[in-house]
C-alpha cells in the first residue's frame, strides 16, 4: 500500500446522512469497502459519493 490517499465518503446509510473520511489505495477500493460493511450490516446504503480529498505521505 504505498500509494495510499484519504477518500472523503459521502451518503446516507440506513437514512442518515454519513461522512467519513477513508484511506485506500483508490477510489473504487474506498467505495468497496463501504459497500461491503453495509451489506455486512444489512444496512441501506444510498446516493454513495466518493472524493478525492488529500494524498499521504
Amino acid at each position: 500500500m504505498d500509494d495510499e490517499a484519504v477518500y472523503n465518503i459521502t451518503g446516507t446509510w440506513n437514512g442518515k446522512p454519513f461522512e467519513k473520511l477513508m484511506l485506500a489505495e483508490c477510489a473504487l477500493d474506498a467505495e468497496a469497502t463501504i459497500v461491503f460493511w453495509a451489506n455486512l450490516g444489512n444496512a441501506s446504503l444510498d446516493d454513495l459519493n466518493v472524493e478525492y480529498h488529500s494524498a499521504v505521505g
